[in-house]
């Protein structure tokens, strides 16, 4: 499966095309320690299933490990979510990367399992997850994206007009 999403280029404000698709094993080529160095992603070139990108052109600009295997009460889990270095922080290059890939697991959520999504926070995480995405609390591990959450997360950054019975 592969998305086309809208993300917006910091530099010229403009929006631009990039695509979220599944890993492949030739990306691990691309996935280096000095442009993503929050996990170490190399653990997972032996079983990457549930591994997906977002890219622009050929360029890898976020990551993520999504479990749909384990659900935990109704949760579906967002493992890991990690940004390029250069779509971190108030100089990045594009926007809505992170948006867009956790609207992404949202969407392959509520498609194929009709769950709420949740995701593992940090303490530098969590704020963000509540304040700009609208999750929840889940536990003290856990932030939640509920159905209604999610739909509004996937109109937002997939532009798609989705809905849940």
């Amino acid at each position: 499966m592969i998305m086309v999403v809208d993300i917006l280029n910091k530099k010229t404000g403009r929006l631009c095309k990039a695509t979220v698709t599944k890993v492949r094993l030739k990306d691990f080529d691309k996935i280096s320690k000095d442009r993503f160095n929050t996990f170490n992603w190399q653990d997972f070139k032996l079983s990457y299933r549930g591994l997906f990108k977002l890219m622009k052109g050929g360029e890898i600009l976020g990551l993520m490990q999504f479990g749909i295997e384990n659900p935990f009460q109704n949760v579906m889990e967002l493992t890991k979510i990690e940004l390029s270095k250069e779509n971190i922080g108030q100089n990045k290059r594009y926007d809505y990367v992170a948006g867009c890939l956790i609207a992404f697991a949202c969407f392959k959520t509520i498609k194929y399992t009709k769950r709420d999504m949740g995701i593992y926070y940090t303490k530098s995480t969590k704020r963000i997850y509540l304040e700009k995405y609208g999750m929840t609390p889940y536990d003290q591990y856990y932030v939640k994206s509920d159905k209604d959450n999610s739909i509004s997360l996937i109109k937002k950054y997939l532009n798609i007009d989705c809905q849940v019975a």
